[in-house]
């Protein structure tokens, strides 16, 4: 099996898991995702599982599946014009989704404007972030 994060390159650590099948030709593997409050994921996971199995005359048969861990059960989209002209108001548009995009009401979000800067130091470069405002709903 494999972790692979939300990218457009299937790039990501690889684990792999060697094992034998019980007496039942079954065998279990545990994928455990919590993780400590330092560790906390901030992108959807995505996890693809490949298995093959050798019997005793040496066919192999494989089967794969993949499926999404979230890192919560919302999103939230913006929507905003692509620029915006100095000291002007600017209109934003909020949506707070469940992990199959349907629309949800009444989600408390707030949401922090900030203006940035970028100072460039021979081959670096600074960010400066100026706090603006805060909106809370």
């Amino acid at each position: 099996f494999g972790f692979r994060g939300f990218q457009d390159d299937d790039s990501g650590p690889v684990l792999r898991h060697k094992s034998n099948t019980n007496s039942k030709g079954q065998h279990r593997l545990c994928i455990d995702f919590k993780a400590n409050a330092s560790q906390k994921r901030k992108y959807p996971v995505q996890v693809k599982a490949n298995g093959t199995v050798t019997d005793i005359n040496r066919q192999t048969m494989s089967s794969s599946a993949s499926f999404t861990v979230h890192p919560s059960k919302y999103y939230v989209g913006i929507k905003t014009l692509p620029w915006a002209r100095a000291n002007t108001s600017v209109e934003v548009e909020l949506v707070v989704c469940d992990v199959a995009g349907k629309a949800i009401a009444d989600v408390p979000l707030t949401v922090r404007c900030t203006s940035t800067q970028r100072k460039r130091f021979g081959n670096d470069v600074e960010v400066i972030e100026r706090w603006v405002k805060e909106y809370t709903s």
